[in-house]
């Protein structure tokens, strides 16, 4: 009867314990969102907005032909709503599970995207967080042009570079 007793006990923490949001964490800083994340047959889906935003790409939502665009200065990903296949700058990319609508939002595969835009993603499954780490911006293109009748050197990366600008009189 004891034994019994304990085990109704631990039952709901146990249940408790894994009703708890998801976090996501991003260069070791907490992300907030207002749909957390989600878990779908083992696969991790969050809101596209934040996790692309937060890796300095841009996001378009094309509601006619419900899908979402992801990009970057160096790489461009489509995500069509309920489909399996996605698209990486034209080429077809099978996915684990595809983007869903949830609560008015576009929750896409955490780690398809993560990694697609060059992060890390790993899970710690004690603290229920989804941990994305990518290191510096990397120079995609080089250029130098004249510009207003200036000489310029006109720099690309494949997400937000940190600059400063001199100027030689």
């Amino acid at each position: 009867a004891t034994l019994f007793l304990l085990l109704l006990l631990t039952i709901p923490i146990y249940c408790m314990a894994s009703t708890n949001p998801i976090e996501i964490y991003i260069n070791d800083e907490k992300i907030e969102s207002d749909v957390p994340p989600i878990i779908i047959n083992d696969r991790t889906l969050a809101p596209v907005r934040v996790i692309s935003e937060n890796l300095g790409a841009e996001v378009y939502w094309d509601n006619d032909n419900r899908l979402v665009q992801i990009i970057t200065p160096s790489k461009t990903i489509i995500l069509k709503i309920d489909n399996t296949i996605a698209l990486v700058d034209g080429q077809e990319v099978m996915l684990d599970a595809p983007a869903k609508i949830i609560n008015d939002r576009t929750m896409v595969p955490l780690r398809f995207l993560g990694e697609t835009l060059g992060a890390k993603v790993s899970w710690d499954n004690d603290l229920r967080r989804v941990i994305i780490n990518r290191s510096g911006a990397k120079i995609v293109d080089l250029a130098y042009e004249v510009i207003d009748g200036k000489p310029t050197v006109i720099i690309k990366g494949d997400s937000p570079l940190e600059y400063s600008v001199v100027e030689q009189q």
